[in-house]
């Protein structure tokens, strides 16, 4: 998926007073920058620039608003007389499309990034000589603009057993329309929900030969299979079924409401393979119908070329570590290209049952922790508590660097078959005063710079913390 980069020069033509100077050469300025912008395009793959739009009037900007047709902007400011904080920079940003918004030194004194981030306005704004600096906010960028070309597929029943399920994990209105809509307004996404009827249907067509090719595959790339073959067989038929329903609903991107239909006994067997599968051949793939986590995951794919692993964390104050755990990883957690990591093909850890896996993650290196939350305030009335009204206050993204660290629990019984353990940046009770329970997603590589463009170009705030802060 090619991704259109609209580039827009906005400055004054023989300007008489301002910045950078009198009578600068903006035509000439214009043509410099985009012989280096043409450069600075073959180092990432999947981005086209075109355009190339003098626009040296505020008539010049009210006529392109209209007709930009990007799915992300480059808006260089040349002068300071014209553009460099009136109205014809906001009427481009308007439009909504993520903007990358560039000046060299002394073309303007003031370019109003804090202006643009308290309006929480969809643009990251670099000031500097050097165009290479655009680099980073490229690849973010890239990786925002795909999320208008993502859509979810999301495998889960309307219906649960209060004695199996949470139910606060299940509040009916996370898969209502106003969710679905709110996550198209803020990320781009959309998503398609299927039940688990439909999935079993397609399921109970799939002939258990039609498996032996991948699993012959399996067997080659695989350390060891702990589990008997007919529930490998079962395991692949999930993988197919899965497959053949994104193809049915042209989604690049899964997630299943895995732990409830364990459960509750709804499916034959843990998705957890098919999910590992996914994720290696570069289609973002997520457990539990974690939605949030699903959007982090999806970012990291396309920033990063990495999958990204889902897991749980878990405190070890001992040994000073954190420690993310799940029974499905990617191997190829160093890019799809690259060979993956080894893997057992085990049990699923809660119910000893299913299939699962265990990949041997590092134990030195640097790796990025983040997640994706809402923030909601809500009113509540007497005692017992009765809520009387919400108020959704918008999202966050936090994350954080961390150094991934030896892992005394990866051969451990205790909790989910992948573990890789993580040195933070910040105190441990700290951590633990400010967890609710959510999942982390953990990338391999400091990705902090990008994730922070990748916020801004959303309009969302972010925190670099491995938490959201609540207290």
């Amino acid at each position: 998926m090619n991704i259109r980069i609209r580039v827009l020069f906005l400055g004054t033509k023989n300007m008489d007073a301002g910045w950078p100077h009198h009578f600068f050469d903006t035509e000439k300025e214009k043509e410099r920058i985009k012989a280096e912008l043409i450069k600075l395009q073959e180092k990432i793959k999947g981005i086209e620039f075109f355009g190339w739009d003098l626009l040296t009037t505020e008539n010049d900007v009210n006529e392109i608003s209209w007709r930009l047709d990007a799915d992300g902007l480059i808006i260089s400011i040349l002068t300071s007389e014209f553009a460099s904080l009136g109205p014809d920079l906001f009427k481009l940003l308007d439009s909504g499309i993520p903007a990358i918004i560039y000046s060299n030194p002394f073309s303007t004194y003031w370019n109003g990034s804090g202006r643009l981030y308290f309006e929480k306005r969809k643009a990251y704004v670099i000031e500097s000589p050097d165009i290479g600096d655009l680099l980073p906010a490229l690849k973010a960028l890239k990786a925002v603009s795909l999320l208008n070309k993502t859509k979810m597929l999301i495998v889960t029943d309307w219906k649960y057993r209060k004695d199996k399920y949470d139910p606060r994990m299940v509040e009916p209105r996370w898969k209502g329309k106003e969710y679905f809509i709110t996550l198209k307004q803020i990320f781009g996404v959309t998503a398609k929900l299927i039940s688990f009827h439909e999935l079993l249907h397609v399921y109970n067509d799939i002939r258990d030969e039609n498996t032996e090719e991948i699993i012959s595959k399996i067997e080659k790339e695989v350390n060891k299979i702990l589990v008997p073959k007919k529930e490998l067989v079962k395991a692949i038929k999930m993988y197919l079924a899965l497959k053949h329903l994104m193809e049915k609903y042209h989604a690049n991107s899964v997630t299943v409401d895995c732990l409830a239909g364990i459960r509750e006994n709804k499916l034959p067997i843990a998705p957890c393979l098919a999910l590992s599968i996914f994720n290696d051949m570069g289609i973002p793939a997520t457990c539990e119908a974690d939605i949030e986590t699903m959007i982090a995951n999806i970012l990291i794919h396309y920033l990063t070329g990495r999958p990204g692993f889902q897991g749980d964390p878990v405190i070890d104050e001992k040994n000073n570590i954190l420690i993310v755990a799940h029974c499905t990883s990617p191997s190829k957690i160093y890019g799809y290209n690259v060979k993956g990591e080894k893997f057992d093909i085990v049990t699923h850890t809660e119910t000893w049952r299913n299939v699962g896996v265990k990949v041997r993650m590092p134990e030195k290196g640097e790796a990025t922790i983040l997640d994706i939350r809402a923030i909601v305030e809500t009113f509540y009335t007497g005692w017992p508590l009765v809520p009387s009204g919400s108020i959704f206050k918008g999202y966050y993204m936090y994350f954080d660097d961390a150094e991934i660290t030896f892992n005394p629990y990866k051969d451990s019984p205790r909790g989910c078959r992948t573990k890789i353990a993580l040195k933070i940046r910040v105190p441990l009770k700290e951590f633990s005063n400010n967890f609710y329970g959510h999942h982390r997603l953990v990338v391999l590589g400091n990705w902090t710079r990008e994730l922070e463009i990748v916020s801004r170009l959303l309009g969302i705030k972010y925190h670099r913390l491995p938490y959201l802060p609540v207290i």
